[in-house]
Formats: structure tokens, C-alpha cells, sequence
């Protein structure tokens, strides 16, 4: 497994309804509610946690990856089912990949499966001042909005956002 991702002033579930749209999350909950109810004490565990392992990453044995995967792909299909996409951007669009990182930890709880975590690389430098500046950008609109818990640039990818806000305070400074 991937060393975990923390988020030290929110919990997974927060950081998802900040992020993206609530929608995959909230249908998620009902799915697994329905399917799965036996593992409801595990999504809402994990889902109230401040880390989670990211990116989809893992190395495990035949069996227990076909169990996971029949248990996963049963809870994204009826995702798919139940959530229309077609108006998400490119980047929202991935809720599948979003919702099945937070799955795996709930899997792994639930099923008691010991593992071990491995720490990750990015070949490609990270900008974590963007990435920082994202965040607060995403709890502050959240915050100040009040009716929905994602603001205009939920679905942008940091690199969007940074330069759709720059070409805003660009605009602004144009004299007519």
C-alpha cells in the first residue's frame, strides 16, 4: 500500500465534499448501505478519519484481489447507474477513480486485512503551494457560499484553477 495521505484539519469524507461533487460520495453511502450493509461500520470509520491510502495502489494475493474487485466493481456499477456525469468536467468525470481510492480503505478495514505501506514517488515536481492555495481556496469559497459545500472551482484540476484565477485578476486590471 501506498504510505497514507493525511489531511490534519478534515476527515476523508470533508475533504471528498470539498473536492468534488457530493454526489458520488452521498450515492456511494447508499450503495454500499444496501449492498453491503455489513460494512457500513468500516465506510463510516474510514469516512471520519483524517488518511486514507491513495492512488489506487496495491500489492496483494489472486484471492483476496478477485474478492476485492467483485466487491468494488459491484458498488461502481451501480454508481455509474445512479450518477449522470455527462455535465462533470474532464477531471470530475473521474469519480470512479476518486470514490474507489476511499473504497479500498474501507475494504482493507472491514475484511481485517493486514498490510504494509511502501512510500510513494512523483517523478514530476509537486507544487505544493498550489496544492495548499487549492485547498484553502476550496474551504474558504465552501465556507462563504453556505448552500453548497463546493465552490466554482470544484472539478478544475490545481493547474486550471491557478490560471483561471490569474487570468480573473488579469481581467481586472484591464483599463477600457
Amino acid at each position: 500500500m501506498p504510505d497514507k495521505r493525511r489531511y490534519y484539519i478534515e476527515s476523508n469524507e470533508s475533504h471528498y465534499l470539498h473536492a468534488h461533487h457530493p454526489e458520488g460520495l452521498t450515492v456511494t453511502r447508499q450503495i454500499v448501505q444496501e449492498l453491503y450493509p455489513d460494512y457500513m461500520p468500516a465506510y463510516d470509520l474510514v469516512m471520519h478519519r483524517t488518511w486514507a491510502h491513495m492512488f489506487n495502489m496495491f500489492v496483494m494475493r489472486k484471492d483476496l484481489y478477485d474478492q476485492y474487485c467483485e466487491w468494488l466493481f459491484a458498488i461502481l456499477g451501480e454508481l455509474e447507474r445512479r450518477v449522470d456525469i455527462s455535465s462533470y468536467t474532464p477531471y470530475e468525470a473521474r469519480i470512479y477513480g476518486f470514490v474507489s481510492e476511499l473504497l479500498l480503505d474501507v475494504w482493507l478495514e472491514h475484511n481485517h486485512i493486514p498490510y504494509v505501506e511502501q512510500n510513494v514517488s512523483f517523478m514530476e515536481p509537486q507544487n505544493w503551494l498550489k496544492k495548499g492555495t487549492a485547498f484553502l481556496w476550496r474551504k474558504l469559497n465552501a465556507s462563504n457560499r453556505g448552500e453548497h459545500k463546493y465552490s466554482r472551482f470544484a472539478g478544475l484540476s490545481t493547474n486550471a484553477m491557478w490560471e483561471m484565477h490569474h487570468e480573473e485578476s488579469d481581467e481586472s486590471q484591464v483599463v477600457a
